[in-house]
């Protein structure tokens, strides 16, 4: 069940990053509204991060008890 759940929050991670990556370079170029997506993105990528991190630390620690 969590390694389901740990590969669709990589998924979305990976999928923010490319955003981030996007808006970041637009911003660079000079969109200030490319900026405030950024940091938009960059919020989310803080919450679904330590989302993963929950979900691996439950994974290990169901492992272990098995």
């Amino acid at each position: 069940m969590y390694k389901n759940l740990q590969m669709e929050t990589l998924e979305q991670i990976k999928a923010l990053v490319e955003e981030l990556s996007v808006d970041t370079t637009k911003f660079y170029n000079g969109n200030k509204s490319a900026g405030i997506r950024a940091r938009k993105t960059c919020q989310q990528l803080k919450s679904l991060s330590q989302q993963l991190r929950t979900e691996i630390l439950n994974n290990n620690k169901e492992e272990k008890n098995d």
